[in-house]
């Protein structure tokens, strides 16, 4: 019995609690806080995502403990439990757990929601979500169809030699699948300026496949373009 006790004074002395420190104690909560659900719309108000969150440490510990708690109330998918998974995610809080169950959402549904959120954590700083974003969309999903050649595009002007990068582990299918999209702009183009605005970044690397890909851009750009024309010049009863 001594030798044990002695044994957990040092590792007391050692500091070995701080590794139990990321589960926050609960918190003192007011009576309208008792429903952890709250904590969504108080951090994200009218489903407006944010990109970073400006907490104090009392602040932090109190969110942490509510989206732990929607979490476990939420156990199927649903968008509530999405959103708990980003901001525990943006908190910092066992971020690599909560990103890869949106990365294994983001595979088995090609969910537009779930595209933003992780965009947005792309957009943080984590590189390792734009590849799986680039990846695995299927193309099933007509909302994120529209909307996924637009983050692609926001990629490459932002951060040039990510986006090519990533490109280039890419089947060369899904390369042109990727540039496809960047130009088609869900199905209107994305007009001429911006089509040549992407062809002038990707011009800039030189190399083989970023040229394909700005020669992809154009012509999806130019297809989308002569479509609309034509159903606008078609009589429609």
């Amino acid at each position: 019995m001594k030798l044990r006790l002695r044994f957990v004074c040092f590792l007391l002395l050692l500091g070995v609690p701080s590794l139990f420190a990321q589960t926050p104690s609960k918190p003192t909560l007011k009576p309208a806080e008792k429903y952890s659900g709250n904590i969504l719309s108080e951090l994200a108000p009218n489903d407006n995502i944010p990109l970073k969150l400006h907490l104090q440490p009392k602040e932090r510990v109190r969110a942490i403990y509510l989206l732990r708690e929607v979490k476990h109330e939420y156990v199927q998918a649903s968008d509530r439990r999405r959103l708990a998974l980003y901001l525990l995610a943006t908190l910092g809080y066992d971020y690599s757990a909560n990103r890869d169950e949106l990365l294994r959402a983001w595979r088995e549904s090609d969910d537009d929601g779930v595209m933003e959120l992780l965009n947005d954590l792309y957009k943080q700083g984590h590189k390792e979500c734009l590849l799986p974003l680039m990846r695995d969309d299927t193309g099933y999903n007509v909302s994120t169809s529209e909307g996924i050649g637009e983050v692609y595009s926001d990629a490459l002007t932002r951060h040039q030699d990510e986006f090519l990068a990533a490109l280039v582990t890419l089947p060369e299918k899904r390369q042109s699948e990727v540039c496809w999209l960047m130009g088609n702009g869900g199905g209107g183009g994305i007009g001429s300026e911006e089509a040549a605005r992407l062809g002038r970044i990707l011009g800039r690397a030189g190399d083989p496949l970023a040229l394909r890909c700005a020669r992809q851009i154009r012509d999806a750009n130019r297809e989308a373009e002569e479509e609309e024309a034509h159903y606008a010049h078609t009589p429609h009863r």
